[in-house]
């Protein structure tokens, strides 16, 4: 198999979103899925893949012929490459059905530790998603990194001590919360909310909901938004939900809810008032 071959193999069980395009530069996939896909307008993977082709490495050195070491040590483990394999969360959400995300890690982590590198695993609403992946880990003699959302203490201790116990070497954490609206005199949260639960959050907005109190959000003018489907129950739920938990922790709601049905490109007048009435509230 060559990388033609993987490339091909790829479209044919990756999902509707990424087009496992030879270079991947969020184009294709711009504000369908996050990451590449990126978030608001989504140009944000696009500004960041041309901005790091602007860098060119001038290798001006006369040395022996040679290969060269590009091995590096990191807190006491070597690895053959100074890069890891970054985290995926959500992946039969956000690409298809073919993996979830305990089979892709299983298959990250252990691909990644046979090269000689490390994988970066992700974390869910689903326990199994950590337990899965620590266990990767720990057959992987401890060659990965488990990433933990910010969730409660409680949540928090039980995610570590499955780290810990996999013989990781590094855990990693997101501070998607911390102090988030400390120094602000307004704060907009928008979240997607495709789904029937009562509160449809996006998978990677539970932590950040379940931790807004730690946002510093008491006197802080607040709005949100989310795209959604009006045929389900709770159509845009997370509105209200992120709405009423803001105003318990003290912020000042300052203008109706954003509720899309559909994509934001969808509604541009919707948007447009609403981000006129936010701004005639500042």
């Amino acid at each position: 198999m060559n990388y033609a071959d993987v490339l091909n193999n790829a479209r044919q069980c990756i999902g509707q979103y990424c087009k496992a395009c030879p270079v991947c530069n969020g184009v294709a996939c711009k504000n369908q899925i996050p990451g590449p896909g990126a978030k608001g307008v989504g140009d944000t993977a696009i500004r960041n893949y041309n901005k790091w082709a602007d860098i060119r490495v001038n290798m001006d050195t006369l040395c022996e012929n040679g290969t060269p070491d590009t091995g590096v040590e990191l807190f006491g483990k070597t690895f053959k490459y100074p890069f890891f394999a970054g985290p995926v969360g959500a992946v039969n959400l956000h690409y298809s059905d073919t993996y979830t995300d305990m089979t892709y890690n299983d298959v990250l982590v252990r691909a990644c530790a046979e090269n000689g590198i490390a994988a970066f695993t992700g974390d869910g609403t689903n326990p199994d998603v950590m337990t899965m992946a620590t266990k990767a880990i720990g057959a992987a003699g401890g060659c990965g990194v488990p990433t933990i959302k910010p969730w409660n203490i409680d949540t928090i201790k039980d995610k570590m001590a499955q780290a810990k116990a996999s013989g990781c070497f590094a855990v990693a954490m997101d501070v998607d919360a911390a102090g988030l609206a400390e120094g602000y005199d307004a704060v907009l949260l928008g979240c997607s909310a495709w789904g029937d639960d009562e509160l449809e959050l996006q998978d990677d907005f539970i932590p950040l909901y379940e931790n807004m109190e730690a946002m510093g959000l008491s006197g802080v003018k607040l709005s949100a938004f989310a795209s959604g489907d009006s045929s389900y129950t709770h159509f845009c739920g997370a509105v209200d939900a992120i709405e009423a938990k803001g105003k318990d922790l003290g912020a000042q709601i300052v203008a109706e809810g954003l509720k899309v049905d559909g994509t934001v490109s969808d509604a541009p007048d919707a948007v447009q008032e609403f981000a006129a009435a936010v701004l005639a509230a500042l």
